[in-house]
């Protein structure tokens, strides 16, 4: 190559181009790491969850729909039944409900079982999944289980030859043991 082709050739070197893009780098940085240390364990989602996923933040709104390509998935908000009535529940967001979700669909698979054992209490569960029991997160996991119990999941993906919806929820039944206190 000529130092006249040189000259005019605006490419960069990969190495260069990683750093300059923060999400790629990261996802570079994750990748080597995974194949340094892989995990002991593989986790299982459905595959319009790992391509769109909840909410990232609180919704005003009950529904929420996000679409990538031909994926969907379309939430809307439901009730709970707390203390004789039914109440309205706001939509899952965060990365509490995804957490759950990967977990809830790991274990179905290496159980083979559509009922999933989460523990005796609300504490128990969030030790499973590695999460602090202090009394903001507790409160904070609590309220988006409950949205994720109430929620209404539709997902939607196209392929060459067809179109598919599932209708679903997460959590089919959610009980909730009261104290004498009256405290879930």
């Amino acid at each position: 190559m000529s130092k006249k082709q040189k000259r005019h050739d605006n490419t960069v070197p990969l190495f260069e181009a990683l750093t300059r893009s923060p999400v790629l780098r990261r996802q570079v940085e994750t990748h080597v790491e995974i194949k340094l240390d892989p995990p002991e364990q593989i986790d299982f989602l459905h595959a319009v969850m790992c391509q769109v996923g909840m909410p990232r933040r609180s919704q005003k709104e009950r529904c929420f729909e996000r679409s990538t390509g031909f994926a969907s998935i379309l939430l809307e908000a439901g009730k709970l039944f707390q203390r004789g009535k039914f109440v309205n529940m706001p939509l899952p967001y965060g990365t509490r409900p995804r957490l759950v979700m990967v977990h809830l669909s790991t274990e179905a698979v290496r159980t083979r079982n559509r009922e999933i054992e989460i523990g005796d209490s609300i504490r128990d569960f969030m030790k499973t999944l590695g999460i602090d029991t202090g009394g903001h997160e507790y409160n904070r996991f609590k309220r988006q289980m409950e949205a994720l119990a109430a929620c209404r999941m539709i997902l939607g993906m196209s392929t060459a030859t067809r179109d598919i919806t599932i209708n679903t929820q997460s959590i089919k039944r959610f009980e909730a043991w009261l104290h004498p206190t009256g405290e879930q």
